[in-house]
């Protein structure tokens, strides 16, 4: 048997373990895991192929403290979430009944190897020693994965005010389709960028919005969708001649859609047009002759296919990440993928059926196999890609640049004019007002140019102060869903979109997690004395409530309980509230409409109003519903609406409604640059 003790790194089927960093990677990417996880891991690698019972967990991982069954339960629970081990089948622990938990992963020991006593000459063994050495070498070489060789920068071929986005290749990869927006107007124009001889060239400058451009499957046509604030077409334009003459071709409407600022999407296959409405969410096939809908996919937030229409790449809303499913149209099989933490900015297959693109605030390149590698790129956000990969040539096309939000207050005694709490460059969200409005708590997102990584912090803005106060910095892996201060100013609760919690004390500027032996923790909210959190959450699968002492650092369970009159954004039915308020509210508008809303910024509620936006096409309405006479009010309008880019945008108001705090994308500036390999 091998004695775990020295050795730091492990491979437990296909995860790698590092026990000295306290990380796993799956699927290429690397998490973070606890040390008291891996000191139980540790355990049950040491006694291979026995059941570890229960005692021995808590005289080895608890050795001066008196625990209970429930907290091993919920560690070796915790220790299966993090490895990902499926529910139904067992690959990693398997539970012995009776007698306790035992190791089934297949282990790969890489920082030593199995020695056995073996009888042989003194010469032989430094030969075979020497022999063994060389060939792990070798093998370590051949066949440890690399790093993908980087992309150098080769040319930035635009550099305009405004956002490049739709990149599109033709088939011949000659052609590069693209839209190009005028920073003044937010309208687009779709234009052609001709590798062969480097020039840029306007296709369509009608002074309508015009999107998503789409190569025919033969690369003569494209289909484009135009809007504005009255109508929506998609047309057909035939392209003929030289690419300097296409701005003159005729085109013609193909099909009536709906006006929106949400992301439309269109794919021209040999099976039909695909579109993508955002405000029904509806993935639509026409036949491209008839235009009659032939197939529907419902929840889409974004999807691709090939050009043969095969194989559809969909990405669902589910809960608070988002789905990933590969469609196959011939087999009619769906199979699950990935789950991503928004925000992504595109899908997009690299090679149909094998490997594809996700855009956002990095540029990932996975596969149907549900690996995933970043690509080291540009700093900044990147919102589209498209790429020629054969055996002459390996060119990148990005539509990345910087993305810049801040937080504006609102003083609803005179909303006329909205005042900057914030100007950084970065993208500042998720505000959280002091129950005495004096402070605004955020999360600050940042590109450093020094680690080439995208950090998150915590500030304070008090209202009597010309400077922030950073709070703390948060690792990689937290992605801030819900922040909210506590009753008396004490401290910062913050839950992920993982749905695990933290403290922060502004005192000490420090966090510390919380409620760890839990599962889908929600329905957070304070006593007023701020030391008992209330919360739900599932243990060992069961449905509970229960209260956290936080003098005490004790939890108990208690009996269900009301919950208190304002429900926040960690309830899991605050969606289903709000969107229940707004609609009885406003019965003209549509179900689709205010449901769009809730997703482009979240509201905020009180005990007497809810405050919402409304996107249109070129405005955001900032709006208050009076909760008891149901009246809604406009108090501010904005004469934009960029795209949120699935951004976290939400509006914070105070108990007292002394002001509003809004988090807005202030500006999208992205240019098309081309790299190479």
């Amino acid at each position: 048997m091998t004695e775990l003790g020295s050795i730091n790194r492990i491979r437990l089927n296909q995860v790698l373990v590092d026990f000295a960093a306290l990380k796993l990677q799956i699927d290429g990417i690397w998490y973070d895991i606890e040390a008291r996880q891996l000191a139980l891991l540790r355990l049950l690698i040491n006694h291979p192929g026995q059941a570890v019972s229960r005692q021995q967990i808590m005289d080895a991982i608890w050795p001066d403290v008196v625990v209970s069954d429930n907290s091993v339960s919920q560690a070796i629970t915790q220790l299966r979430k993090s490895l990902q081990e499926p529910k139904d089948s067992p690959t990693f622990i398997r539970t012995v009944p009776r007698k306790g938990y035992q190791l089934v992963a297949d282990i790969q020991y890489l920082d030593a190897m199995q020695t056995e006593p073996l009888r042989i000459s003194l010469q032989n063994a430094v030969l075979s020693t020497l022999s063994g050495i060389l060939l792990c070498a070798f093998l370590a070489w051949a066949l440890w994965p690399r790093p993908p060789k980087p992309y150098q920068h080769k040319a930035q071929l635009t550099a305009s005010p405004g956002d490049e986005a739709f990149l599109t290749l033709s088939h011949n990869h000659r052609y590069l389709l693209f839209t190009q927006q005028d920073e003044q107007s937010g309208l687009r124009d779709i234009m052609v960028y001709d590798r062969q001889s480097g020039n840029i060239h306007g296709i369509r400058q009608s002074g309508y919005d015009e999107l998503s451009p789409a190569w025919s499957p033969e690369g003569n046509a494209l289909a484009y969708i135009r809007q504005n604030a009255f109508s929506c077409q998609i047309r057909i334009l035939d392209l003929s001649g030289p690419v300097e003459t296409w701005r003159l071709a005729k085109d013609k409407v193909a099909t009536d859609c709906q006006p929106d600022s949400g992301h439309k999407k269109l794919r021209w296959t040999e099976g039909g047009l695909y579109y993508l409405d955002p405000l029904t969410s509806r993935l639509l096939r026409f036949d491209i002759n008839s235009m009659s809908e032939q197939t529907s996919w419902q929840q889409v937030r974004d999807f691709d296919v090939d050009n043969s229409g095969q194989h559809l790449l969909l990405l669902n809303q589910h809960h608070k990440h988002l789905r990933l499913s590969y469609f196959w149209q011939d087999k009619q099989q769906t199979a699950e993928l990935l789950r991503v933490i928004p925000p992504v900015a595109t899908l997009k297959w690299q090679e149909a059926g094998q490997r594809f693109w996700l855009t956002g605030q990095q540029l990932l390149l996975a596969d149907i196999h549900s690996n995933v590698q970043s690509l080291r790129v540009p700093p900044g956000f990147i919102q589209d890609v498209a790429q020629i990969h054969n055996d002459k040539v390996d060119e990148l096309f990005l539509s990345s640049g910087n993305l810049q939000a801040n937080l504006f207050t609102l003083a609803l005694s005179s909303p006329a004019k909205l005042q900057a709490l914030t100007s950084s460059p970065n993208m500042e969200y998720l505000p959280a007002i002091s129950a005495d409005g004096l402070q605004t708590a955020y999360i600050s997102q940042y590109f450093d140019y020094v680690d080439q990584q995208v950090h998150q912090e915590v500030w304070v803005k008090h209202s009597h102060k010309p400077i922030a106060t950073l709070i703390s910095s948060l690792p990689e892996d937290i992605q801030p869903d819900f922040l909210s201060w506590s009753p008396q100013g004490t401290f910062l609760l913050l839950q992920d979109k993982r749905q695990r919690v933290y403290l922060l004390n502004l005192y000490a500027r420090s966090y510390q997690p919380l409620l760890t032996d839990f599962t889908e923790v929600s329905t957070l909210y304070w006593q007023d004395d701020e030391q008992q959190l209330y919360f739900s959450a599932l243990q060992q699968d069961k449905a509970i409530r229960g209260r956290l002492d936080l003098t005490k650092q004790q939890i108990d369970l208690i009996d269900d309980k009301e919950n208190p009159a304002i429900p926040n954004p960690s309830f899991a039915t605050y969606r289903e509230q709000i969107l229940t308020m707004m609609q009885q509210a406003l019965p003209e508008v549509s179900q689709e409409r205010l449901e769009q809303a809730f997703d482009y910024m979240r509201p905020a509620l009180t005990s007497t109003e809810l405050y919402f936006a409304l996107p249109g096409l070129n405005q955001l309405d900032i709006l208050v519903l009076n909760r008891q006479s149901g009246e809604v009010q406009l108090l501010h309008q904005l004469n934009r609406c960029p795209d949120n880019r699935g951004l976290p945008l939400s509006l914070a108001v105070n108990p007292e409604q002394q002001q509003l705090v809004i988090s807005l994308l202030e500006s999208q500036q992205n240019n098309l640059m081309l790299r190479q390999r």
